[in-house]
C-alpha cells in the first residue's frame, strides 16, 4: 500500500478516510491526506430496537480469540503440529481460565457464547449477509454483550446495548489497529501471560455478574455522524439512492 505507486493511488484520491489513527498518521507522514474516522460498522443504527424489545440475554462473543484454541489447533494437520511445536496445543485451557478472574461462574454458565467468525470457504456472500444479519438482531436486543471482536463491540454502540470489550491483546500490530477506538469502550483490560485484568468501569465484587448493569460511554456520535454525512454526500454527488445501496 505505501510502495510509490501505492502512495500515488491515495493522493489521487485523497483525503482518505481511516478505521484508526495510526493508519492516519502513517499516511500522513507519506504526504497523504488522511483523517481518521472510525469504522462504518457505527452506522448501524438502523437495527437498534426500543428498549421494550430488549431481553435479559447475555452474549459473549470471541472473547480472548487471540488466545489458543482448538478450532484453530486442530484446523488442519498442518496447524495441529506447529501448535504442538510451538506450545499452544497444551495452552487450550489458558481463555477459560482467565476469563473466570472477572466472569462470575454463574454468568459464564448462563450466557450464549457465540463464535462470529465461521470457517472459511465454507458459506456464499448471500449466506454471510444473512448470518451478519441475524447477529445484529440478536445484539440489538441483548441485555449485555461481553466481546474481544471490535466488529461486534462498535455495531453494539450504534445499537445502543450495553457493550464490555475485553482487550487481551498485546501484540504492536493490534495496538495499532485499536488507535482510537479502545477509547470508545468500557474495557476489561486482561494480561494475556498472567491474566492479571483492570476494568474501566466498576465490577460487583470484582467481576462482571448476571447482576452488572453498564451504560455505554456515547463517545462514538460524532464518529457516526460524520461518516453518515461523508457516505450520503458521496452517494448524492454520484446520484444514488440509499434505498439502492444494498
Amino acid at each position: 500500500m505505501l510502495s510509490d505507486k501505492g502512495i500515488a493511488y491515495l493522493k489521487k484520491h485523497e483525503p482518505i478516510g481511516c478505521r484508526d489513527q495510526f493508519t492516519a498518521d502513517i499516511l500522513k507522514e507519506k504526504g497523504i491526506d488522511a483523517y481518521f474516522t472510525g469504522c462504518l460498522t457505527l452506522t448501524l443504527d438502523s437495527y437498534k430496537v426500543l428498549d421494550s424489545e430488549r431481553t435479559d440475554n447475555v452474549y459473549i462473543v470471541d472473547p480472548l480469540y487471540s488466545y489458543p484454541r482448538a478450532e484453530k489447533t486442530f484446523y488442519s494437520p498442518k496447524m495441529t503440529v506447529k501448535s504442538i511445536l510451538n506450545g499452544e496445543a497444551f495452552q487450550l485451557n489458558k481463555k477459560h481460565k482467565h476469563l473466570k478472574k472477572f466472569i462470575s461462574k454463574d454468568l459464564l454458565d448462563s450466557a450464549e457464547f457465540i463464535n462470529q467468525e465461521p470457517p472459511s470457504n465454507t458459506y456464499s456472500d448471500e449466506e454471510k449477509f444473512k448470518m451478519a444479519e441475524t447477529l445484529l438482531n440478536k445484539y440489538a436486543k441483548a441485555k449485555l454483550v461481553i466481546t474481544s471482536r471490535i466488529h461486534c463491540a462498535l455495531p453494539c454502540l450504534a445499537l445502543g446495548t450495553p457493550v464490555i470489550f475485553v482487550n487481551g491483546f498485546d501484540s504492536f500490530v493490534d495496538s495499532c489497529r485499536f488507535d482510537g477506538i479502545l477509547e470508545l469502550f468500557n474495557r476489561v483490560d486482561v494480561n494475556s501471560k498472567t491474566g492479571e485484568f483492570s476494568a474501566t468501569f466498576p465490577l460487583d465484587n470484582g467481576m462482571i455478574t448476571k447482576n452488572t448493569k453498564i451504560a455505554n460511554l456515547e463517545k462514538h456520535h460524532s464518529l457516526s455522524s460524520a461518516l453518515k454525512k461523508t457516505v450520503n454526500e458521496k452517494m448524492n454527488s454520484l446520484q444514488i439512492s440509499p434505498s439502492n445501496v444494498s
